[in-house]
């Protein structure tokens, strides 16, 4: 039994050893695999579990000289932590899935799960005390970077277990993110020579059945469809309908035109 305290086990995994090698922008993908995992809350008194991943990538630019290891490790847990909100800080993009198993002074369990970026594990209770975190294959959003710019990315996973009362037989295990191929981190991601199409004002849902022809069109030259417009809203609302229908291979630019602009991304005018 264990009364007042924290235990803690984090794993994080760093590099800054990504570089779109493209001579235009290109869309960035993270893709890692779960291996599964669980959590057991057998009995506790005013106690949380809390399992959390965050993934997050900061652009930084051309940059040549990389930086000691020291802080490297604090600028990958920096860039796990703030990409881990799924885009709402300039600069950083990726995901994150937070999982809370919390108990009263009486024992009554609540549970948390909070979603940001689209990974979701999906973690389920499969009886009275264990929850599950089922084998899966995880692909995430890192953004548009030009050319010759540097990806910093880190995988930040971490349980807790803070005790206000008293617990046992409180538990977690996991294995850390891989990739089917090898190295864990060097591997797992892509870059990709973005295709775009703009986002008519009107509305998003005519723009579906255009991007199916869009979607096998990209699939076909090996490359992603990219969807923008002018202020993130409306590519943003059609990304989020295009993957409800099945459309995985589709993101959109955040930062809009501008952001496409700002990194040297090509552009045709309509004839």
């Amino acid at each position: 039994m264990f009364s007042r305290g924290t235990l803690f086990s984090r794993v994080l995994i760093v590099s800054d050893e990504f570089v779109n090698p493209f001579g235009q922008a290109a869309a960035v993908t993270s893709n890692f695999i779960i291996d599964g995992g669980l959590l057991v809350d057998s009995f506790s008194r005013d106690a949380r579990l809390i399992f959390s991943l965050l993934v997050g990538a900061e652009h930084v630019g051309v940059t040549g000289e990389e930086p000691d290891e020291g802080p490297l490790l604090t600028s990958g847990a920096l860039a796990a932590g703030l990409g881990g909100a799924g885009g709402f800080f300039d600069g950083f993009f990726g995901g994150s899935y937070i999982f809370i198993i919390e108990t009263d002074s009486v024992g009554t369990r609540s549970i948390v799960e909070e979603i940001a970026g689209g990974l979701d594990l999906g973690i389920t209770q499969i009886n009275g005390t264990e929850f599950e975190i089922p084998f899966s294959l995880q692909s995430l959003d890192l953004g548009i970077v030009g050319p010759g710019e540097r990806l910093l990315l880190g995988y930040d996973l971490a349980v807790r277990i803070l005790v206000d009362g008293v617990t046992e037989g409180t538990f977690a295990s996991f294995s850390d993110p891989f990739v089917l191929d090898g190295d864990p981190i060097r591997t797992s991601v892509t870059f990709t020579e973005a295709t775009t199409t703009a986002v008519p004002e009107p509305g998003t849902l005519p723009l579906l059945s255009a991007a199916l022809l869009l979607l096998g069109l990209a699939v076909a030259n090996g490359k992603r469809l990219v969807f923008y417009c002018a202020y993130v809203e409306r590519s943003a609302m059609a990304v989020q309908t295009a993957l409800e229908t099945g459309l995985r291979n589709s993101c959109h630019i955040k930062g809009g035109l501008d952001a496409w602009k700002k990194v040297d991304g090509p552009e045709e005018s309509a004839s």
